[in-house]
């Protein structure tokens, strides 16, 4: 019974927010490919590159895959009237969100180790947050603005201006990268948590619905 939930919220995500982070991960994964065959005397800059790659694009097409994921029912009354409260079926579904992003970085980041271009401090699974410290504080941004102006052009409009603010004022401002990471990563959860205290305002999602 458990699963089969899970699979039917991960079909109401739509094919659009699975699909973003594994297509982002496979371009990345090419391009670490056609940089494979390159000269190896760039080695260690070509791993650079490719981490910045990681790091930033990925993060990218999560938090556009957390805007179509999050978006809102266009019958939020019938969602209202259901048994499970609508702030708990989009959780499920930011979830369903974080976990293909969470495999999506793993494939990123074994296949760039295995090509001898992870050229980055942190190793094993702690290299995991370098994508998804960005990602988490995406998909948090995606379901705040969702929440807050039920539309997804907004909330995508929303994930770019966090994530240029992320890459040209933030990081470097932190350049700790542990450091760096885990305030990502924190605000990426607290902006999550206010969406989903802000769906559970029933009068205001049903104000919304009506205007």
């Amino acid at each position: 019974m458990e699963q089969a939930l899970w699979i039917h919220e991960a079909r109401r995500c739509g094919k659009a927010a699975p699909a973003l982070p594994l297509l982002a991960a496979a371009a990345i994964i090419a391009m670490s490919l056609v940089v494979g065959s390159q000269d190896a005397s760039a080695g260690d800059d070509a791993g650079t590159g490719m981490v910045r790659l990681v790091a930033s694009v990925l993060p990218v097409a999560v938090g556009l895959a957390a805007a179509t994921a999050a978006a809102r029912d266009p019958m939020v009354e019938v969602q209202l009237a259901l048994p499970t409260p609508y702030s708990v079926t989009v959780r499920r579904r930011l979830t369903v969100v974080t976990l293909v992003s969470l495999l999506a970085a793993g494939i990123c980041i074994v296949g760039l180790a295995l090509a001898g271009q992870w050229n980055h401090p942190a190793q094993g699974p702690t290299a995991l947050l370098v994508p998804m410290g960005p990602s988490v504080l995406l998909i948090g941004a995606a379901a705040w603005a969702q929440a807050k102006m039920r539309s997804t052009a907004a909330a995508s409009s929303v994930v770019l201006g966090v994530w240029l603010l992320q890459v040209m004022w933030l990081d470097r401002f932190i350049s700790s990268w542990i450091v760096n990471r885990s305030l990502l990563l924190a605000l990426g959860v607290a902006m999550a948590l206010l969406a989903v205290h802000a769906l559970k305002d029933s009068e205001r999602q049903l104000a919304g619905s009506a205007s």
